[in-house]
């Protein structure tokens, strides 16, 4: 198993709708490269700060016990900070082409039938990318109201996010400040269950997440599997998969590119010797060659 064998994003069509799709993917990739930093920089500090409080709190200092009761929701959002840097880290990786991949096969087939091969793998994997995306929805959505999220308003259970003001002061409860506008945008948008009721608890809307990336990853092996069967069928093969010209007797091969990976900084050559001139010669053959010259006499 290795990583797959067809062209990287860069080496794409860059023109046409093909070209303004990569684009936009490439787009979208850094967008979510930026969300990843942000939750994985969050879940190090808040994982960090919790960590504090904790030995703090078994020091008895009350400041420390009574901060860590009010961060409580710390554990959960490090447990769906997992959740997304997971989806957005698979969703990276089938952007720049790093998932795994059996190519044994691809490797004796030619470049051709390879980039066709290649394409038509990607749009299987957009069809299960769907596949798996409606069937994470369906189950997010369809998840039971939390009791923690319910109270009781004259004769019947409600959402406290559709109580009262009255009904939760009457049940000491608050409404959650970040999951009901969420939740009623979500509703907004037609995310509801079969049954037509909204999301029951807030941990159903971060796990939204899970479906979205793989809508995503689906677009993007769908975009990719057209451009390569497209490329095939015109025999327009990026270089990538083109075998290498063999390198002629006599010549260097060329040197390779910097920042790659197979790159080694070339040794310098050895400058030649430079011949030495007549008035660098040892100074004592002179007299000597004369003593020579006077016993021969």
């Amino acid at each position: 198993m290795s990583q797959t064998a067809a062209a990287p994003p860069s080496q794409g069509p860059t023109t046409g709708l093909l070209g303004w799709l990569r684009r936009f993917d490439d787009g979208v990739a850094r967008g979510e490269a930026a969300l990843l930093t942000v939750i994985l920089v969050a879940m190090v500090l808040f994982a960090a700060v919790q960590a504090a409080l904790r030995n703090l709190s078994q020091a008895h200092i009350e400041l420390a016990t009574s901060l860590l009761t009010h961060f409580g929701w710390i554990d959960d959002f490090l447990q769906l900070g997992t959740v997304w840097v997971a989806f957005l880290g698979a969703s990276l990786a089938s952007h720049v082409e790093k998932h795994i991949a059996i190519d044994a096969l691809s490797k004796v087939v030619p470049p051709r039938i390879r980039v066709a091969m290649h394409g038509l793998v990607l749009l299987f994997t957009a069809v299960i990318g769907v596949w798996l995306a409606t069937a994470f929805y369906r189950a997010i959505v369809s998840q039971p109201t939390d009791a923690d999220f319910e109270i009781f308003a004259g004769t019947q259970m409600v959402h406290v996010c559709d109580a009262a003001d009255r009904a939760l002061a009457d049940a000491h409860a608050h409404r959650p400040i970040i999951f009901c506008p969420i939740r009623s945008g979500l509703t907004a948008l037609g995310v509801v269950s079969k049954e037509g009721k909204p999301l029951g608890n807030s941990a159903a809307a971060y796990q939204l997440v899970v479906p979205v990336m793989f809508v995503f990853m689906a677009l993007r092996s769908l975009g990719r599997g057209i451009a390569n069967v497209v490329m095939a069928i015109r025999n327009e093969l990026p270089a990538s998969v083109l075998p290498k010209p063999p390198i002629p007797k006599g010549e260097n091969p060329p040197p390779p590119r910097s920042g790659g990976t197979d790159s080694k900084p070339s040794a310098p050559e050895p400058e030649p010797p430079r011949p030495k001139r007549p008035s660098e010669e040892p100074t004592d053959k002179i007299p000597r060659a004369k003593k020579r010259k006077g016993k021969g006499r």
